[in-house]
């Protein structure tokens, strides 16, 4: 593990808002972000697997994982680790009976599950296959991780690492 994987860094002050206003309500989800995105027509589930995978290499806010380790206020450090490995598992719901209200439902009870803060990854991507030309893609982060432009600026980058993987294309990220 390199030196940048250990070192412990502060959380910045919006972060602790956030966290302590989630300490008051840890139980709810009040910071989760995101949605999902219908994707029309096939796509590769392992393809996309890697394609997050080199994303969370590029963008390190994705590499936030808060640590065991506190400041002076009781407030957890964070570290981002050169690698985080995820995975990205796929749901079927081409069976049910009514299989878009199935996916659509699951969603919703997903996206309400709070996320663990210490020691995880603060986002998580699930796959779902309502049919065989159609897939959800469901984004969930924790807020102290990522805002709402970020979001969109993540998506942009995971659609171009997803396509140039789908055509063949050898990608490293490039991020400063």
């Amino acid at each position: 593990m390199s030196d940048q994987s250990r070192t412990l860094y502060p959380l910045t002050s919006s972060q602790r808002e956030i966290w302590f206003d989630q300490m008051l309500h840890a139980d709810i989800p009040l910071y989760n972000i995101g949605g999902y995105v219908k994707i029309p027509g096939p796509i590769n589930p392992e393809i996309f697997e890697q394609a997050v995978n080199l994303l969370v290499r590029k963008h390190d806010a994705l590499r936030t994982v808060l640590q065991e380790e506190r400041d002076e206020d009781g407030v957890p450090l964070q570290a981002f680790p050169d690698e985080l490995r995820v995975t990205v598992p796929v749901h079927d719901f081409s069976a049910a009976d009514s299989p878009h209200e199935a996916a659509m439902s699951w969603m919703q009870e997903r996206f309400e599950q709070p996320f663990t803060l210490i020691g995880q990854p603060l986002f998580r991507y699930d796959l779902l296959r309502p049919a065989d030309d159609q897939w959800y893609w469901l984004l969930q982060y924790h807020h102290l991780c990522i805002d709402g432009w970020g979001v969109a600026l993540v998506n942009r980058s995971l659609a171009e690492i997803y396509t140039a993987l789908a055509n063949g294309d050898v990608l490293e990220p490039d991020s400063p």
